[in-house]
């Protein structure tokens, strides 16, 4: 359960206030110049996390990125965002503490495993999740950059540490499935969800807010960071996310945030009601 000092730190966002947000965003907080790719030209990248002194080496699929074999391309290369987001949780501004007691959720990760690879050893155990056709890279990724783990879901792991991670298909138009797949894992419970950069299309928002409605509880919280890209896919996006009966979202301000999110970004916090 989310403390209430930290509920109180947040702006609650209601059908009411969503013209005057909407207008902010793009007034207060204008969009980058670029589409917020790290590197679209080579297969192995090294992503900094800058405010915390990590590296990580990472391999993307270019070539898979313009392939004609799969409807969704874009997790094969690694964004902003998710290094904007890690800066953030791991910073003293971040309301949200990790903790070794907690189970982390993360939908839509991408090859990269950014997030991933960086927050595993704060927390207890570390779910990592996307399509299908993601999943290989992403394994080997989290193998080269996190030198020692647990898992049931990938190999070469070390029992007897108390770092835990797995990696499993979820796919937000397949949300029994997905929901199948997270409860082979055998969790006690979950406590928080990540998303990064997960809307940048009009067709993703109502699958991902279905998958998002399924996994969220009552003692579950939501942290949501997007890009600022497209405002007609990210007005699309908030309404509809303020719209959906039993969520409770909630606008991070300017004040809680680092300064790589205050331009071209945003965070949302959400939360269930039933």
């Amino acid at each position: 359960m989310v403390d209430t000092d930290v509920i109180s730190q947040l702006l609650r966002l209601t059908n009411d206030d969503l013209d005057e947000h909407i207008f902010e965003l793009y007034s207060r907080n204008a969009p980058l110049s670029n589409l917020g790719f790290i590197n679209k030209k080579s297969d192995t990248i090294t992503v900094s996390i800058p405010e915390n002194d990590i590296d990580l080496v990472v391999r993307q699929s270019i070539s898979q990125l313009s392939s004609k074999q799969t409807t969704s391309t874009t997790g094969f290369i690694c964004w902003n965002t998710s290094i904007q987001m890690v800066d953030w949780l791991l910073s003293p501004l971040c309301p949200f503490k990790l903790s070794k007691s907690q189970v982390v959720l993360e939908l839509g990760s991408g090859v990269g495993g950014i997030c991933a690879s960086t927050l595993l050893k704060l927390v207890g155990r570390y779910i990592a999740t996307d399509q299908k056709h993601i999943l290989k890279l992403l394994k080997e990724n989290i193998v080269a950059n996190v030198p020692h783990y647990r898992s049931s879901t990938i190999s070469n792991s070390v029992l007897k540490l108390t770092t835990s991670i797995d990696v499993i298909e979820f796919d937000w138009e397949e949300i029994e499935n997905g929901l199948f797949n997270l409860a082979e894992l055998h969790l006690d419970s979950i406590h928080l969800i990540i998303a990064s950069d997960t809307i940048y299309n009009e067709y993703l928002v109502a699958p991902f807010i279905n998958a998002l409605k399924a996994v969220l509880s009552k003692n579950v919280y939501a942290v949501i960071a997007i890009q600022l890209r497209d405002a007609v896919t990210i007005e699309r996006f908030v309404t509809d996310l303020v719209g959906t009966d039993g969520l409770s979202v909630y606008v991070v301000p300017p004040n809680l945030l680092t300064d790589g999110l205050k331009l071209g970004y945003q965070i949302y916090f959400v939360t269930s009601t039933k």
